[in-house]
C-alpha cells in the first residue's frame, strides 16, 4: 500500500444514504498518499490518521468534528470539506505554507475559523452556507495573499474584526449574513477589491473608509432594508460599473446621485416611476444637466411589482432556457444618450 498516491471513493447517488463500515485503519499504510477524494460515502467514523503528504483533500460529508490531531499536511494545496460535520479545522496554529484554498461549504457545525497566521499563501477561503459560524479569526483580516473571502449565508455571524487590511483581496461576499449590522473599516491598502456583495445584511450605513476602494467594479446591496445612507463618494469612482440597490426601501433620491457615475453600466433600484419621469423631464429642460450614458441599463423594480430575479444580459449571452433575459422583467428601462 505504500506505493499508493491517489485514492478516490465515490459510490454515486444509488448508495448515497447507506452507512459504510469501511476500515479506515488502512490510511496509516499509505504514507505517500497525495490525493484523496471521497464523495457520496456515508461513514460511521472519521479517520484517526491521514497522510501528511496529501496535496489535495476533497472529502464531502466528512464525518468527524475535526481533522486528526496528528495531521500535519505541510504539502497540502487544496482542502475541500463540504457538507460535513467538522466543527473546527485545527486549534492553535499550523504552518501550512503551500495551502491555497479552503472550501467548507455547508459545514453546518462549523463554529469558528482557525488562526491563519501561519497559512501565508492562502488565496481563497469559502465558507458559504456555514450557518452556525459565530467567529471569524482576526488573522484573516490582515492576510496578504487572500483574493476571495466568501461568507455567504453565514447567518449566525454577528460581527467581524474591526478592519480589513487585505491588500490582495478582490472579492468579498457577505451576502445573507443577516445579523451583520456593521461593516469593518477598509484600510488604504485595499486597492484590489473589485466586487463587494453585502446583500441581505442588516447594515444601516457603509463605512466612510469605503473611499479607499477606488477600483471597485461591482457593489451589491440588494435587500439591505436598514440601509439609510449611501455615500456620495461613489460618484467619483472611475471603475464602478454595476450597482444593485433593489429592496433598499429606506434610501431616497439615489438616481440623481448616481446619474453622474460615468463608468456605470448597470443600475438596479426601486423608485417611484413618476419620480423618474420628473427627473428626466427636468434634465431635458436643463441643458447643463448631465444625461445618462450610452449603455447604461436602469432596471426598475417597481414598489408595486414583483421581485427582480435576473437583471441584465446586454441583449446577448442569454441561455437557451431564457434564463438571464431581461424580456420578462417588469418596468425595465434601458436609457441611452
Amino acid at each position: 500500500m505504500e506505493a499508493i498516491e491517489r485514492l478516490v471513493f465515490q459510490l454515486g447517488e444509488l448508495h448515497k444514504l447507506e452507512k459504510a463500515h469501511w476500515n479506515l485503519e488502512a490510511f496509516p499504510k499509505m504514507p505517500n498518499l497525495k490525493l484523496l477524494i471521497i464523495h457520496d460515502v456515508q461513514l460511521l467514523h472519521g479517520p484517526k490518521h491521514l497522510s501528511n503528504n496529501l496535496r489535495f483533500l476533497d472529502w464531502s460529508g466528512y464525518p468527524s468534528k475535526s481533522l486528526p490531531s496528528n495531521f500535519q499536511p505541510v504539502e497540502l494545496v487544496e482542502l475541500h470539506l463540504l457538507h460535513g460535520k467538522i466543527e473546527w479545522l485545527w486549534k492553535g496554529t499550523k504552518y501550512l505554507d503551500k495551502l491555497k484554498l479552503i472550501k467548507l461549504n455547508n459545514s453546518l457545525n462549523l463554529i469558528a475559523t482557525p488562526d491563519f497566521a501561519r497559512v501565508p499563501n492562502l488565496e481563497k477561503l469559502v465558507l458559504n452556507g456555514c450557518i452556525n459560524l459565530h467567529e471569524v479569526h482576526s488573522s484573516i483580516m490582515v492576510h496578504k495573499r487572500l483574493t476571495l473571502l466568501d461568507l455567504k449565508n453565514c447567518k449566525s455571524l454577528r460581527s467581524l474584526p474591526n478592519k480589513f487590511e487585505m491588500e490582495s483581496l478582490e472579492t468579498l461576499i457577505l451576502y445573507g449574513c443577516s445579523k451583520i449590522k456593521r461593516i469593518p473599516e477598509f484600510m488604504g491598502n485595499m486597492k484590489c477589491l473589485s466586487k463587494l456583495h453585502l446583500e441581505e445584511t442588516a447594515i444601516t450605513k457603509l463605512p466612510s473608509s469605503i473611499e479607499h476602494l477606488t477600483n471597485l467594479d461591482s457593489l451589491h446591496l440588494r435587500d439591505c432594508k436598514n440601509l439609510v445612507c449611501f455615500p456620495s463618494i461613489f460618484c467619483s469612482f472611475k471603475s464602478l460599473k454595476d450597482i444593485n440597490l433593489a429592496g433598499c426601501s429606506k434610501l431616497d433620491g439615489l438616481l440623481e446621485k448616481l446619474w453622474n457615475v460615468e463608468s456605470l453600466e448597470k443600475l438596479i433600484y426601486e423608485q417611484d416611476m413618476e419620480d423618474i419621469r420628473e427627473m428626466l423631464s427636468a434634465q431635458s429642460s436643463n441643458s447643463t444637466c448631465i444625461t445618462p450614458y450610452k449603455g447604461l441599463d436602469v432596471h426598475h423594480n417597481s414598489t408595486e411589482g414583483n421581485k427582480l430575479k435576473r437583471s441584465h444580459d446586454e441583449y446577448e449571452g442569454v441561455g437557451a432556457s431564457g434564463e438571464g433575459s431581461t424580456n420578462n422583467v417588469p418596468h425595465l428601462k434601458r436609457i441611452e444618450r
